[in-house]
């Protein structure tokens, strides 16, 4: 199972909050965005910096 998919799931069991690493932003941004669309919490690491956490509406 990869990474996006256990976001995914965290997403459908209602996760307080989630924080990940963006190693690979094509693969795991559009998780990140399905995050935020659900009004949780995100705060992602290793990830580019602020820009990155600026284009995803996260954390850093």
């Amino acid at each position: 199972m990869d990474a996006a998919e256990l976001i995914r799931q965290a997403i459908d069991q209602g996760a307080d909050a989630i924080v990940g690493p963006d190693w690979v932003p094509e693969a795991m941004d559009p998780a990140f965005e399905a995050v935020v669309a659900a009004n949780i919490p995100l705060i992602i690491y290793n990830a580019g910096g602020i820009d990155a956490a600026d284009r995803l509406g996260a954390m850093n």
